[in-house]
Parts: C-alpha cells; structure tokens; sequence
C-alpha cells in the first residue's frame, strides 16, 4: 500500500531511534545483522514493496507498486553480512492481456513462489497473477469474492506458499480493530478462509512468508502520522494446515523505527544453517525516504 506521507513527518521518519520500545516483558529474539541503502537509477526506481530472495541468499528480486520488476546481486562479507547490491535487470509487468503495466494500474504489492513459477498479489485490482517467467505473459489466478471486493488501496498485503503447494493470501485490513486478519487460502484448487491471526492494532500487514522452520513470518507496520513503526511476528503452523485462528506467536521483530516503511520479507536459511529475515522498505517515491535493505539474524534456541 502506498502511505501518503505529509512532508512534515518526514523527518521524524528519518530519524527515528532503533530502540524497541515495546510495552511488556518482550525479548527480541533476533540481532540486526545489516541494514543498507539501495540508491537505484531512474525516476520508476522505488517504491519496492514485493521481494524474494535466492535461496543461498546472493540475488533477490523485487517489485514495485508502478510495476517494475528488478533482479538485483547482493554482496556480501565473508561472514554473511549484506554489505551491497547490484542491479542486474529490469522488468515491466504485463497483464494477462498482454498490456503493459504503469503506475497505479501495476499496483504490485507481494512476491511469492509456487513451484517454478512466480506470484503476485495486486492491491487496486485485487488480483493475483502466475508468471511462469520473469518477463511473460501471466495467468490469472481466479480469486473468491472476498478478495475481490476488497476495498480500494488495501487488497492482498502480504502473499506466500506453504511447502504442501497451498497459497496464503492476507488482506492489508480485517474490517474492524478486534477482528483477526483472514488468511484466505487457496488448495487443491478450492479457497477458503479458515486460518486467520489475531490483529494486534495499530500495524497491519505488509508481508508475510512461511520459512523454512514452518513458521508463518508476517511483516507489520503503523504509519503513527509522524514515523514508520515496524514490527514481525511468527506463528507456528501444523504442516496440515488446520483450521482455526493461529495463535502460537512470537515477536521476531518487536516494534523498532528506523525500518522506514517496510512493506517487503523474506525468510530464508544461510550456510551456517542460521534463519535470516531480510527486509525491504518502500520509499513511496519520496527523497526524504529511502529504500533500505535490513537483514536480521535469528539467535538459535529462541
């Protein structure tokens, strides 16, 4: 989603401290392991609000909210530290008509993969698409009536595929501040709203992916009017997928400010065998924002 950032907050966007800042007893159970600034070329750069990441952790790909698709190398220390990323590629989204997409109208918002082939979730058509791909004409992936009537300019947030072959979709918001956020679903072919999270206001979703661990890892951010909020929580899923509200939560990310608007994740495992959760922030086009790249770490035994 695009957050319509007055130029006063600016600012306090900027510079906000890193501090948790977390009501209750909360222990972060991950360490900052990176954070750099990605300075792209080009007008149409920015507003990355979709990412993937290889599996080794070397390359990533991103989308924007105006439809450009980038792939991009990433550099790094000797020990795994992000220290740098490379721009190789870029890509205009079509439409399953063939259309070329711009602007508002390729109002991409979430990556995920099934299979070989890719996904993305589109806020304002409140649609989801298959590129068998990067480049090609994609496949509707024909969605139920509640995500179709989604309200404008917060549709499907946050998109990602279990290892069963199932896609999760969840909705930026849930219609009422008690009421958990749906994880619509879609499997052997038939969707359903069964699962949902418990809404923990003020954030709403932005992303989500299901590591390697199994774990459901949901990017979450609040726009205070004056700075970014960020935060991720994990739920654990039995690998069946059974119904009901997800509730085994932890805080993998408690709230921290100096995320800027953070609205992409991915989950992954290094060589050393260590979860990472690598992050991307949407500068909604702004030059007082910035598009950063954050990496965390999380510690083993948490």
């Amino acid at each position: 989603m695009r957050i319509a950032v007055p130029t006063f907050a600016l600012f306090a966007v900027l510079a906000g401290g890193c501090g948790s800042g977390v009501a209750g007893s909360v222990t972060e159970p991950a360490r900052r392991s990176a954070q750099i600034e990605w300075n792209g070329q080009g007008a149409d750069f920015g507003g990355l609000s979709g990412l993937l990441m290889a599996p080794d952790g070397m390359s990533l790909i991103a989308v924007s909210d105006k439809g450009l698709l980038i792939e991009a190398d990433l550099i790094r220390h000797a020990d795994g530290r992000l220290t740098g990323v490379h721009e190789k590629a870029r890509h205009r989204l079509t439409a399953p008509d063939a259309t070329v997409l711009f602007d508002k109208d390729a109002d991409a918002e979430s990556l995920a993969m099934l299979g070989d082939d890719l996904l993305i979730s589109l806020e304002r058509r409140n649609a989801i698409w298959r590129y068998d791909a990067i480049g090609a004409v994609p496949m509707d992936v024909a969605v139920p009536e509640g995500i179709a009537t989604l309200q404008t300019n917060s549709g499907i947030e946050a998109l990602t595929t279990t290892p069963q072959g199932a896609i999760l979709a969840i909705p930026e918001r849930s219609g009422a501040l008690e009421r958990p956020f749906p994880i619509y679903r879609l499997r052997d072919g038939v969707w359903d709203t069964n699962l949902s999270i418990p809404r923990e206001p003020p954030f709403l979703p932005t992303d989500a992916d299901v590591g390697p661990d199994g774990r459901l890892y949901v990017l979450e951010r609040h726009f205070t009017g004056f700075s970014f909020r960020v935060q991720v929580r994990s739920f654990a899923m039995d690998p069946a997928l059974m119904d009901g509200q997800l509730s085994d939560m932890r805080y993998d990310v408690p709230p921290v400010s100096d995320l800027d608007n953070a609205e992409g994740l991915d989950v992954w495992r290094d060589a050393q065998g260590q979860l990472r959760l690598t992050m991307i922030s949407d500068d909604n086009f702004m030059f007082l924002q910035r598009t950063l790249i954050t990496e965390y770490v999380l510690v083993p035994g948490d």
